[in-house]
């Protein structure tokens, strides 16, 4: 978690603000941008420490930036949105702080589905770290609601801990 909580740490937010937004941007982690650009905030090209872009997937005229490391994503999400996000504590306010600052504009539930990925993200962070391996118990696997649509893998160890999950079965 060193990458999420420097980063929650200079926005003076929970660090499951931080995995939980990447979990939500990344397709908890298996998103192209994530995996092929280091992007784990969805950033439009041009934005601070990018590298280079490439054209988003479904839609040419959008330029997904790309970054050398995960870090400089960050810092590069932070350059944008710190101002905005300083100090939230809620998981709601601080999807409608992202809201308000034009971050996400497309999801008309993101404020709620934000905040149930950040929920999910905290319980699982309070999961023993020997549940932490390739595959943990069902006590806490449960409280890990996969969103519809997910993978069964997720992965978003990049950003710290390893959080991968199956689903119950």
């Amino acid at each position: 978690q060193a990458e999420a909580a420097d980063l929650a740490e200079q926005a003076d937010v929970p660090v499951e603000f931080i995995l939980g937004l990447a979990a939500e941007e990344t397709q908890w982690g298996t998103g192209d941008a994530a995996n092929d650009c280091n992007n784990y905030f969805s950033l439009h090209a041009p934005v601070p420490f990018q590298t280079g872009s490439r054209p988003a997937k479904g839609d040419p005229k959008v330029l997904i930036a790309k970054f050398d490391t995960i870090h400089d994503s960050g810092r590069s999400f932070l350059k944008r949105y710190a101002d905005s996000i300083k100090g939230a504590r809620d998981p709601k306010n601080f999807g409608q702080r992202l809201r308000d600052a034009r971050f996400n504009t497309v999801r008309p539930d993101f404020v709620e589905y934000l905040a149930g990925i950040i929920n999910a993200v905290k319980h699982r962070m309070a999961c023993p770290s020997s549940d932490a391996g390739s595959s943990y118990s069902y006590s806490c696997s449960s409280l890990l609601r996969l969103p519809r649509g997910s993978q069964p893998l997720i992965l978003m160890k990049s950003l710290g801990r390893d959080f991968r999950a199956t689903k119950p079965g």
